[in-house]
C-alpha cells in the first residue's frame, strides 16, 4: 500500500512539475522509473477523481482541478504571507532587490512568498517554491534555528553539501559546528558575483514567540556604500513582521 502511495505521489510531482504543459505516459515512465503498466492503472485512478486531466490521448496529462481544490481554504504558511507580504514589497520597493519568505519543512526549504528583484526564479508566479537548503543564507539560517537533534536528522537525509554549495561543510561534524557559529548571528550575509555585478544577499529569522517560523531572505546587486542601508531596512522589516506575527 505504501510504495503505491509512492507512486502516486512520484507521478503527481512529476505532471506538476511540468509547470502546465502536458505529459505523455512515456515521459512519466522515463522520469519516475515507474513501469507503463502501473502508471496506466494509477493515472486512471487520478483522472477518475479529477486530479489530473488529459488532454489527448496523444500530448497527455496535465493537473487536474480536484488538486488544486485541495488548498481551497489556504496556501502554505497563509499566516506569514497573509500578514508580511507588503513587507517583502516594501523591501523590494526601497532596493530593487530579490525579497523572499522561506520555510524549512521536512527537511526541505521552500520559498513561500517573494517579490521580484534582480534575482527571478526559474518558476517565476507559483505560489511556493522548492529551493536550495545548503547554499542559501535563509536554508543556513533556517537550520541554524533547529535543535542539535533535529539538525542531524536533516543533515542524514540531505548528505553532505555538494561541492560549491557549502565549502566549509565536509562532514557531520563540520556542520554542527557551523550551525553553533550561525545561532550568534542576527544577519547572515553573502557575496557573490553575478552577470549584472556583484551580489549581495542576506537573511535572518522571523519569530513567533520564541520559535523562528520563517526566514527573510534579500538578494541584489549592490554597492558597498548601499549594503549598510539594505542592512538597516532588513532589521526593521524583521522587527515588522516579527510584531504582525505576535500581534
Amino acid at each position: 500500500m505504501a510504495n503505491s502511495v509512492e507512486k502516486t505521489m512520484q507521478i503527481l510531482r512529476l505532471i506538476s512539475d511540468s509547470r502546465g504543459r502536458a505529459i505523455t505516459l512515456s515521459e512519466i515512465s522515463l522520469g519516475t522509473g515507474i513501469n507503463k503498466s502501473t502508471i496506466s492503472h494509477i493515472l486512471k485512478i487520478l483522472l477518475r477523481d479529477g486530479y489530473i486531466s488529459r488532454v489527448s490521448h496523444r500530448e497527455g496529462y496535465t493537473v487536474g482541478p480536484e488538486l488544486f481544490f485541495l488548498t481551497r481554504y489556504g496556501r502554505f504558511g497563509e499566516e506569514i504571507t497573509s500578514s508580511c507580504h507588503s513587507i517583502l514589497e516594501q523591501l523590494n520597493r526601497e532596493t530593487g532587490g530579490t525579497a523572499i519568505f522561506a520555510v524549512l519543512n521536512k527537511g526541505k526549504k521552500y520559498i513561500i512568498d517573494y517579490v521580484e528583484g534582480h534575482i527571478s526564479y526559474r518558476d517565476s508566479g507559483a505560489a511556493i517554491l522548492s529551493d536550495d537548503l545548503y547554499r542559501t543564507v535563509t536554508g543556513r539560517m533556517l537550520l541554524s534555528s533547529l535543535s542539535a537533534d533535529e539538525a542531524i536528522e536533516v543533515f542524514r537525509q540531505n548528505g553532505i553539501p555538494e561541492v560549491g554549495k557549502w565549502e566549509e561543510v565536509k562532514c557531520e561534524k563540520d556542520y554542527i559546528s557551523e550551525l553553533e557559529r550561525l545561532k550568534g548571528i542576527e544577519i547572515l550575509t553573502n557575496y557573490t558575483n553575478h552577470t549584472k555585478g556583484r551580489l549581495f544577499s542576506c537573511a535572518t529569522l522571523i519569530y513567533k514567540g520564541n520559535k523562528a517560523v520563517a526566514a527573510m531572505g534579500f538578494a541584489g546587486i549592490c554597492e558597498k556604500a548601499d549594503e549598510k542601508h539594505v542592512l538597516k531596512l532588513i532589521e526593521k522589516c524583521k522587527n515588522e513582521a516579527c510584531r504582525r506575527l505576535n500581534f
